[in-house]
C-alpha cells in the first residue's frame, strides 16, 4: 500500500493500538475517538478484555477497525496464549503455553507456518464473532521485520480475507509513529510537509487497573503513565486547536 498526498494538506492517519488488552485501554480509546482525533483502532484477539472492547467499540459509527494480530505476549501481567488451543499450535508457544514476548524469540524457533497462519485466521475470526467487522489489520510489536516470509503471507492472507495491510503509511519525518503525547504530537506536526502519514498511540488512563500492567523488568504503574499521555496526544485542546487552524485532516485507512 502506498500512501497518497494531497495538495497542500497534511492528512493523518491516527490509530489506536492494544484495544482488549484492558478495560481502561477500551475506554479511553472510545473517548479519544468521541473527544479527539482518532479514527482508526487496532483489536487483540488473544486479550482478557476483548469481549469489554466489543462492547465499546464494535459498530461505533465512523471509528475504522482492524485486527491487531498478535503472536507475541510481553507483559508480565496479563499474559496470553493463542486463540487456537495451544495443543493445536504448539510450534508457537512456549512449555507454558503462552506465547514468546517478542517476535524474534519466536521466529528464533522455527515455528510451523502453517500453524501461523491457522492462529492468524483465527483471530480474525474471534474478532468478527465478537462483533467487530475489521476493515484492515497490522502486526502487535511489528512482525513483519522478524520474518520476510511472514511479511509476504500476511499481505497474501488479507488480500484472502478482504481487509487492507496497514503497511506503507510512513511515520511523520523523524520519528517512528509511535507518539509519546501532545507534546510529541505538535512539535512533530510543525512546519510537516503536506502528505499522508501515520501516528501511533497506545491509550489508556493512569488508574489501578493499568498500573498493573508492567514488563518483566519494569516498575508498576509506568506503563499507565505513559499510556495516559499518549490518551492525551488525541485528546489534548492545543491538538484538536491546532489540527482545526492547520487544516490537518485526521482519515481512517479506508480513506486513504
Amino acid at each position: 500500500m502506498t500512501a497518497d498526498t494531497d495538495g497542500d494538506r497534511v492528512r493523518l492517519l491516527t490509530r489506536a493500538d492494544d484495544a482488549g488488552l484492558a478495560e481502561s485501554a477500551n475506554d479511553a480509546i472510545r473517548e479519544c475517538f468521541e473527544k479527539g482525533i482518532l479514527r482508526n483502532v487496532s483489536v487483540m484477539a488473544p486479550t482478557p478484555a476483548l469481549d469489554h472492547a466489543a462492547d465499546r467499540l464494535a459498530d461505533v459509527d465512523g471509528l475504522c477497525v482492524g485486527a491487531h494480530v498478535t503472536l507475541t505476549s510481553e507483559w508480565a501481567d496479563p499474559t496470553w496464549g493463542p486463540v487456537l488451543d495451544a495443543e493445536d499450535v504448539p510450534t508457537l508457544v512456549t512449555d507454558e503455553g503462552r506465547f514468546h514476548r517478542t517476535p524474534e524469540a519466536l521466529f528464533d524457533t522455527d515455528p510451523d507456518r502453517e500453524e501461523i497462519l491457522a492462529e492468524v485466521t483465527a483471530q480474525i475470526e474471534r474478532l468478527r464473532d465478537v462483533g467487530f467487522e475489521p476493515d484492515y489489520a497490522d502486526t502487535h510489536m511489528l512482525i513483519e521485520p522478524a520474518s520476510e516470509w511472514f511479511a509476504d503471507a500476511f499481505d497474501d492472507l488479507c488480500h484472502r480475507e478482504g481487509l487492507i495491510n496497514w503497511w506503507g503509511v510512513p511515520p511523520l519525518p523523524g520519528t517512528e509513529g509511535i507518539g509519546s503525547g501532545p507534546e510529541w504530537l505538535l512539535d512533530n506536526l510543525d512546519g510537516v510537509d503536506p502528505g499522508t502519514y501515520i501516528v501511533v498511540g497506545h491509550p489508556a488512563y493512569d488508574d489501578a487497573g493499568m498500573a498493573e500492567i508492567r514488563l518483566p523488568d519494569g516498575e508498576p504503574g509506568t506503563v499507565a503513565t505513559e499510556r495516559d499521555a499518549q490518551r492525551r496526544m488525541f485528546t489534548d485542546e492545543r491538538v484538536l486547536a491546532y489540527v482545526e487552524d492547520a487544516g490537518v485532516e485526521p482519515i481512517r485507512y479506508d480513506e486513504l
